[in-house]
């Protein structure tokens, strides 16, 4: 039906800011029009969303690559190019991080980390994810997801053994998928098979649009946009970050007794390595008899004698 007055109040911000809009809860958009918070999520309702957020996030995916050069530069950027002066590159990256660090703060809600978090914990395993250029984000994330918990593989290229991997160990698993554009097919087809065997999906993007977005069953966005081939990726390492230890605060106790133990199992390491060198083994040697002959490099620890 027609608009209300406060509802077109609404309708011309969300047209003239919605870039800001994408970024403010509803209490600020109500400050922002003069209406009320109750009326913003009504709104979102009459519009067709099912809560305020699904709308939030329809604004998101809208902007999410449209941001512009001169979005991306910092304060000190624009004062250089205010003198005259181009932004050097060490300044456009560094601004564009920044940017990518304030929008995934603006977005990212508690609540949607500890849902992702509570399925990575206790679930039975989790299956790490992340193909070509996040295979370095995946590595990241399972590495430091081994130390909290038992079962933790990291796949990042797709064959046979992988779909083998995932056909058995499906019951009471988890996949944390981790991609950023270009998407690789394989990952996303791979993706998608391990939803098909019932598994929660636990996705790390770049905005609530993209291909893994849309099999995930917790999605959670890391901006990652900038010009340079490279990509930036300092909002993707901080949310993985923030993940893993949303995670041990879920285990509490459990954490600390499994960091604690990896500490002292570093500590007889660190000693067994110095029993070795003042026996005079070299480290080459140490790698060869792990390699050819351990019972004798235990040997070698224990009595004391080469």
């Amino acid at each position: 039906g027609d608009a209300t007055p406060v509802e077109q109040v609404l309708c011309d911000y969300f047209a003239r800011s919605y870039r800001e809009a994408a970024l403010q809860t509803a209490e600020e958009i109500a400050r922002a029009t003069g209406v009320s918070k109750a009326t913003v999520v009504r709104f979102a309702s009459k519009l067709g969303f099912e809560n305020f957020s699904h709308l939030r996030k329809r604004l998101q995916q809208i902007v999410a690559y449209d941001l512009s050069t001169v979005d991306r530069v910092s304060v000190e950027g624009v004062a250089a190019a205010a003198e005259g002066q181009p932004a050097t590159l060490v300044q456009r990256i560094i601004a564009a991080e920044m940017q990518n660090l304030r929008l995934m703060e603006r977005q990212l809600t508690r609540e949607e980390l500890e849902r992702a978090a509570r399925l990575l914990y206790p679930s039975r395993s989790v299956t790490v994810l992340g193909f070509r250029t996040s295979a370095a984000l995946a590595q990241h994330a399972a590495y430091n997801l081994k130390k909290l918990l038992g079962h933790v593989f990291l796949y990042t290229t797709a064959d046979s053994s992988l779909i083998d991997h995932l056909a058995t160990v499906r019951e009471g698993g988890v996949v944390l998928a981790i991609g950023f554009s270009r998407y690789d097919r394989r990952f996303i087809e791979t993706v998608a098979c391990a939803r098909e065997m019932g598994y929660p999906i636990v996705a790390v993007s770049e905005d609530y649009g993209s291909p893994l977005a849309r099999l995930a069953t917790v999605d959670l966005v890391a901006p990652a946009t900038f010009e340079s081939f490279v990509g930036a990726y300092a909002a993707p390492v901080t949310l993985i970050t923030l993940l893993i230890s949303t995670v041990a605060a879920l285990m509490g106790d459990e954490a600390l007794k499994r960091l604690e133990a990896l500490e002292q199992g570093s500590e007889a390491l660190r000693i067994f390595a110095q029993q070795l060198h003042e026996l005079g083994v070299a480290a080459d040697d140490v790698y060869t008899m792990v390699r050819d002959n351990p019972a004798r490099l235990l040997g070698l620890s224990g009595s004391g004698t080469p």
